[in-house]
């Protein structure tokens, strides 16, 4: 019988492992069956694991050998917290939560509360510093003390100056709190940059100038000048005046205090000029007519150095440029009529009828500056040669002399009122002296030098 039940049993197995490999069995008795390799299910849940419990899965072959292993507890899941014991001024009270799948309790401490009241002032914020509040607990003594802050609160706001690419500018806004104006800066603007540019404004007489900078201001990177014709020419010189300054005009008698020539200038009326005495203590000014004669004269001590003169010929004043103040004396006398205080140096003058305005040279700018010498606009120069600057002015033009860096040459340089230069004209050199003034009158130009002066006649190409 059990020999019976054994053979049953391998009859058993043998049908098994052929039904697991029955695809890879050749029928060819001289080739060996292939190793029975197992292929198993999915993952199955045997001993489920709890919150604190490990559990188990297995998988299984279809030749009923299995696989375990284990599963990682899955945790509390809790609820929220509910306070079991309020807390109160002193003691901490206590708050549980209970997990869903197990009923496990956890249970934590409160802190203890206070009952604070309202807030009740201390100090008093401003804009300027900090206040305080006080708040109580109802129930016991316990206090807080609270800091309160208070800001500015701007409703009008006024520019006092604008800012400029580099500099900061200025404003005043007033505080609805505080009830105070208050200044402030504001930041530079920083250049606007642009490319190339021609600027006949800024140019010479016979270049025009482009550049690359800023097109707010007058900073440049990098300029770059361009030649243009001259407009403007010179014709000969038809006539030469006698100065009061040579010993051949027995009339003029201050030759004893005279060291050099200061400023000078031409008008209808005639000729004015100032000269210095050798320890610059005195001045002398002098008014000759058309005819070269000595109409008046006059000695001051308050001129000190006279850098240039002018003649309003709508008031009948001759104005005298002296560093930082126009000292201002009648035409026809040269009697002192008042002083005015200048905001830079100047180092020339001359008075525009036509627009009731005095052109002022200051280092490399033209200033202009209305009948009561408040400011108006300017233009820039260049530098063509040595000093002193000197300028005069008509109803059209603006002309500017140097004295060549050889110091032989005399070129007057022409611009518009606008600054657009023209064009130069040469001057002969007749003396070795520097001119003292030019002037401009029915468009002969003055040249002004210590042993005579120079009539010569503008011719303006078309």
């Amino acid at each position: 019988m059990r020999k019976i039940l054994c053979l049953l049993m391998f009859l058993a197995l043998f049908l098994i492992l052929a039904s697991c490999n029955k695809d890879e069995i050749s029928d060819d008795p001289s080739i060996e069956p292939p190793k029975h390799v197992h292929s198993f299910g999915e993952w199955t849940v045997k001993t489920p694991s709890s919150c604190t419990e490990q559990g188990t899965e297995e998988r299984t072959c279809a030749c009923g050998v299995a696989e375990n292993r284990v599963i990682d507890p899955v945790g509390h899941s809790f609820g929220d917290w509910e306070i079991v014991t309020p807390a109160n001024c002193v003691e901490a009270g206590t708050m549980q939560r209970v997990c869903w799948n197990c009923s496990h309790t956890e249970s934590a401490p409160t802190e203890s509360v206070h009952s604070l009241g309202d807030a009740e002032p201390f100090i008093e914020a401003t804009c300027y510093q900090k206040g305080y509040t006080i708040y109580r607990c109802t129930v016991c003594t316990y206090y807080e003390v609270r800091e309160i802050t208070q800001t500015h609160e701007f409703s009008v706001e006024v520019e006092v100056y604008p800012a400029t690419c580099v500099q900061s500018g200025g404003i005043e806004r007033y505080c609805s709190k505080c009830e105070k104006t208050l200044f402030d800066y504001t930041d530079p603007l920083g250049h606007d940059e642009y490319g190339w540019t021609r600027d006949e404004d800024r140019s010479n007489s016979v270049v025009l100038v482009e550049h690359k900078g800023c097109c707010r201001c007058d900073a440049i990177d990098e300029e770059r000048r361009v030649f243009v014709k001259n407009t403007f020419s010179a014709g000969e010189t038809i006539l030469k005046i006698t100065n009061p300054y040579s010993p051949a005009n027995p009339a003029f008698n201050y030759t004893q205090f005279i060291e050099s020539v200061a400023g000078s200038c031409y008008s209808k009326k005639g000729y004015y000029q100032a000269y210095l005495s050798d320890d610059g203590g005195l001045a002398v000014l002098v008014l000759l007519n058309t005819n070269n004669k000595i109409v008046c004269s006059d000695v001051r001590t308050d001129l000190g150095y006279a850098n240039d003169i002018t003649y309003n010929s709508k008031t009948n004043q001759l104005l005298v440029l002296n560093e930082k103040r126009v000292v201002i004396f009648d035409g026809d006398t040269l009697a002192y009529v008042r002083t005015v205080n200048m905001p830079r140096t100047g180092d020339a003058i001359a008075y525009v009828e036509s627009t009731d305005q005095y052109a002022i040279m200051v280092d490399d700018r033209v200033e202009y500056y209305n009948a009561n010498f408040g400011y108006v606009s300017s233009f820039r120069i260049f530098n063509f040669g040595n000093g002193p600057y000197q300028i005069c002015a008509d109803d059209n033009y603006v002309y500017v002399m140097f004295v060549s860096n050889d110091g032989v040459g005399r070129n007057v340089h022409v611009y518009l009122h606008n600054g657009k230069a023209l064009g130069k004209v040469s001057i002969q050199k007749t003396s070795n002296s520097n001119p003292t003034g030019i002037s401009i009158v029915d468009g002969y130009l003055y040249v002004s030098i210590p042993d005579g002066s120079l009539r010569t006649l503008l011719k303006k190409i078309e």
